[in-house]
């Protein structure tokens, strides 16, 4: 009744994101496989995108094994990597499979899995304030390159990377013992959320991509907003024990990428305005008091 709730669905026609918020890509088989493993995720997102449904959410390490065999640990490693760089991350591994490897299998895959959700509720302001950006204007928070670059002929053909927003460009790995991948780059420059090494495009590079990380990018001359606090929740709690909403919204970490400026108003209003010249952001129009952090890269 007060519209606070989450709807599922993988599939609907033309005005279903009034009814149901989020779009997951069906139960894909856990493998390797082009058109329904951990490849066909990508082509997925960008599709339902582009039809109009603005977050969308994969299984991580997929779901059905009636054609394969169980998820592996590397399978794993690679689509935890996937999940969170969309709106929703999420695992839903199939109960009938036997095997499966999970989320705390290891310590390995437990750490891997932890430092995943830790991006992934870091980038909280930038998908939230695409999550406003949608609910006003309808774009996608997860966007095929042409939607940015329509003239530009490589971005048009380009179907396993994915942008989220205008200015975070991600190439997740998909294919088995791949330790490094080739990724298209836009027109214009580009640094790499990892290390800080710059790629002009429009152009193709080959990338290290090795197991623990996956390829992103961020457009140069541009800024991202991240939680930059350890919490349990991003709901609100009474809790005492854990942290939640109020522990994460009193901090802001401001990470602007290359040379140039630029500015961004957050969902709650909040405008940020970057130079990378003076190295130095202004804040105005906050709602609320909270303690803010910059880098420049």
């Amino acid at each position: 009744p007060d519209n606070d709730y989450v709807f599922f669905m993988r599939a609907g026609y033309t005005g279903s994101w009034r009814y149901a918020s989020v779009m997951w890509n069906g139960d894909s088989n856990m493998n390797w496989e082009k058109y329904d493993g951990i490849p066909s995720t990508i082509p997925s997102v960008n599709s339902v995108g582009i039809s109009g449904m603005p977050i969308t959410s994969t299984d991580i390490a997929g779901y059905h094994c009636l054609v394969s065999l169980p998820t592996d640990k590397e399978l794993f490693f690679r689509w935890t990597q996937l999940g969170a760089m969309l709106p929703v991350m999420r695992t839903h591994a199939s109960s009938g499979c036997a095997g499966n490897w999970l989320f705390d299998s290891d310590r390995e895959t437990l750490l891997h899995f932890k430092k995943y959700a830790e991006l992934h509720t870091a980038l909280f302001p930038y998908f939230y304030t695409l999550a406003h950006q949608a609910a006003a204007k309808g774009y996608p928070v997860v966007r095929h390159l042409m939607l940015h670059y329509p003239e530009d002929p490589g971005s048009r053909q380009e179907d396993y990377q994915f942008m989220i927003g205008d200015r975070i460009l991600v190439a997740p790995v998909v294919q088995k013992h791949a330790r490094e991948r080739e990724v298209y780059f836009p027109p214009g420059e580009w640094v790499s959320w990892w290390d800080s090494k710059h790629y002009q495009g429009p152009a193709r590079f080959k990338v290290s991509a090795p197991l623990e990380e996956i390829p992103v990018f961020v457009k140069a001359g541009t800024l991202v907003p991240l939680f930059d606090s350890q919490i349990d929740t991003l709901v609100k709690t009474n809790n005492p024990a854990l942290k939640g909403w109020d522990d994460a919204n009193r901090s802001m970490l401001v990470r602007f990428f290359g040379e140039g400026r630029d500015e961004l108003t957050i969902w709650d209003g909040t405008r940020f305005d970057c130079s990378s010249l003076t190295r130095k952001c202004e804040v105005a129009d906050a709602p609320v008091k909270r303690v803010y952090s910059f880098e420049f890269r």
